[in-house]
């Protein structure tokens, strides 16, 4: 199957700005996988990439993000604490969630899922005390 080439893609949020690549397996796909790459791994993961066109032959998109800034990726090569950092994680993961929701290419039948699936993370951090609020 022929695909189109990933779009890179920013997310932006409070001066934040995390970046990805979003592969629309076609424009009525109805679910969204979303890899989240923290410390040592990103977008541009060939693995991952591959794996996510293989997700596209079975009409599920992908969007590729990494949870660090460029600058965090740097500090955290050296220091490794925030790869540790699970509530900053998880805050980033909302963000792309959110995000996804607000894209008019992505806010097809699958918008369904991307909202339960928000739903389900939120109340698994707030559980985990990694949260106290909506995000």
């Amino acid at each position: 199957m022929t695909h189109r080439s990933p779009q890179e893609i920013q997310i932006k949020s409070d001066g934040l700005e995390l970046h990805g690549a979003l592969l629309l397996a076609d424009p009525l796909a109805s679910s969204l996988v979303i890899f989240a790459h923290g410390s040592g791994s990103s977008r541009h993961s060939q693995r991952n990439q591959f794996v996510a066109k293989k997700l596209a032959d079975a009409g599920l998109s992908s969007l590729l993000f990494d949870l660090l800034t460029d600058a965090e990726e740097e500090i955290d090569t050296r220091t490794r604490h925030l790869r540790f950092d699970i509530a900053l994680l998880a805050k980033r993961l909302m963000l792309a969630t959110r995000w996804a929701q607000s894209q008019p290419s992505l806010s097809q039948p699958g918008s369904a899922d991307i909202y339960a699936q928000r739903k389900k993370l939120l109340a698994g951090l707030k559980r985990q005390r990694l949260v106290k609020s909506e995000l």
